[in-house]
């Protein structure tokens, strides 16, 4: 028994869910190299058929530079980090030999997680590929088809789990309970999203701008559900030694579920079926998921993208007009509301739950005992005074529910954006709030900018910053190839400073594409 048989069971089951569906193409915040390069926005600029999941209306700028048609292949994104990921307090304990014991682990657990018990901290993943996208310009409206396929997933511990993990179930930590919660959810689907877009009004009025016209668009999406997994365990420990005057003992207040699919679920009720005669089989001979739990299609749904755009031409504006400031003059502002819908599930669900109270009298934390028999593991201490029948009997007999559906929101959030050319020159500005905590979708509010410098126009040279969301403030460099008829650009973002709000790293690629 590994700690305790729950700890290595959920444990067990968040590795097998994240490693099968990191298998499983995936995102969630739409990034390419042109916006990731630049911060990460792109509510006022980001076009073509990148425009359905950002800013539909999108779709009609660009039209009088490029060719009507684009068609694009194969384009990649992936983000990673979160609060979890903490690589200044890693590398200030964890990689200097201190001991992690007494006032040493409770200062790196205050700089990790702060001071407050029920903080809790998490590690977020999103991935997305484009494998086709079709973009048709016109001078009054647009229309476009992208395929996407994304997967979300998030991991979340509570300072009392970390505390668990370093100290044991120590008294002087748990006399008086902490939360001890873990969490963990994913998501696979695919979208097929149809986005069209047109103006809505124009004028030459040049209070607006020379030539200034609003832009409208929607993208209604076709949503194809492949896979999701979720657990959650909200609980307490209290423990008490055998000195404390009401005797030893060791108590959790138990509360988890798990939410899954396929031959993951089956493999669970069957579990739950044999160890009803008291033989307790090993959990890992029945959670051996199938490829197909994770590529086939389980079930179909509807979901949104919609935006504004103004765009102005600000040519009769006194700006410089020579060197890197020659060429067009434009101001955009945008608006959008993205991934509005949810995924939803049917069929062959499985919902396991197990709320209880499990106690253990006698329970005493011999500390000089687990330094001198145990190399000072108090996981294997532990393992030593409560037998491995208690942790089957107990912490893995949950219920069986079948759940007629699963449904997932999708990391819907709402954008604001700004973008001004000056010839070879742009600059950007995009601020945004996430509705949930899907992905790298964060509730916490994010700014981002960025410059852009056209050499020789044709070769992108992106820089941006990005501050809010789900990590530390990143910073973000883009560049590539951009002619007329064929378009190959790459960008990538990390974290300087991780003891903010976490590390975090991202990249992007776009793929081939062609305008003809």
């Amino acid at each position: 028994m590994n700690r305790f048989k729950l700890l290595s069971a959920l444990t067990a089951l968040v590795l097998i869910t994240v490693v099968s569906a990191s298998s499983v193409d995936a995102q969630s915040r739409m990034f390419t190299p042109a916006n990731h390069g630049l911060g990460g926005g792109g509510t006022a600029y980001l076009d073509s058929y990148h425009a359905n999941f950002i800013n539909p209306a999108n779709l009609m700028l660009n039209h009088d530079r490029r060719p009507k048609r684009s068609v694009g292949l194969a384009a990649f994104s992936a983000s990673a980090g979160g609060s979890l990921i903490n690589i200044e307090t890693y590398n200030k304990y964890l990689t200097s030999g201190l001991t992690i014991s007494g006032t040493v682990a409770d200062e790196m657990l205050n700089n990790w997680f702060g001071t407050n018990i029920q903080n809790d901290r998490s590690l977020d993943l999103e991935i997305g590929i484009i494998p086709l996208g079709i973009a048709l310009r016109g001078k009054n409206s647009s229309y476009s088809l992208a395929v996407r396929n994304r997967m979300l997933a998030n991991v979340s511990m509570s300072r009392g789990m970390a505390e668990l993990f370093f100290y044991g179930p120590d008294p002087e930590i748990f006399e008086n309970g902490r939360p001890v919660n873990i969490g963990m959810e994913s998501l696979a689907f695919t979208e097929i999203s149809f986005g069209y877009a047109r103006k809505l009004w124009g004028t030459d009025n040049l209070i607006f701008g020379r030539d200034a016209k609003l832009y409208i668009g929607v993208a209604p999406k076709l949503l194809l559900a492949q896979n999701t997994q979720r657990i959650a365990m909200n609980s307490t420990i209290f423990a008490r030694s055998n000195d404390h005057p009401e005797g030893g003992q060791f108590r959790h207040d138990l509360n988890y579920t798990i939410e899954t699919i396929g031959e993951l679920a089956d493999g669970l009720r069957r579990y739950n079926q044999d160890r009803q005669s008291g033989n307790y089989p090993n959990l890992d001979d029945y959670i051996d998921a199938q490829p197909n739990d994770f590529y086939d299609i389980k079930n179909t749904s509807l979901g949104l993208d919609i935006g504004l755009t103004l765009e102005m031409d600000i040519s009769h504006l006194p700006l410089p007009n020579r060197f890197m400031f020659k060429g067009p003059k434009k101001l955009r502002a945008g608006f959008s509301v993205s991934d509005i819908g949810s995924v939803n599930f049917k069929d062959n669900l499985g919902q396991f739950l197990n709320t209880q109270q499990i106690i253990f009298n006698g329970f005493d934390f011999d500390r000089e005992m687990i330094d001198r028999d145990f190399d000072g593991d108090e996981g294997k201490y532990f393992e030593s005074v409560i037998a491995d029948s208690i942790g089957n009997e107990q912490y893995l007999g949950f219920d069986v529910n079948d759940p007629s559906s699963f449904r997932r929101g999708l990391p819907t959030t709402m954008n604001f954006g700004a973008h001004l050319q000056l010839g070879k020159i742009s600059a950007m500005l995009d601020f945004g709030k996430g509705l949930n905590n899907r992905g790298i979708n964060s509730n916490r509010a994010y700014m981002a900018m960025g410059l852009e410098y056209k050499f020789i126009n044709r070769i992108p040279l992106r820089v941006g910053m990005r501050t809010g969301g789900h990590t530390s403030t990143s910073y973000h460099v883009g560049t590539g190839i951009e002619l007329r008829n064929l378009e190959f650009t790459v960008s990538a973002s990390a974290v300087a400073k991780s003891g903010e709000y976490g590390s975090g790293i991202g990249a992007a690629w776009s793929g081939l594409i062609l305008h003809f």
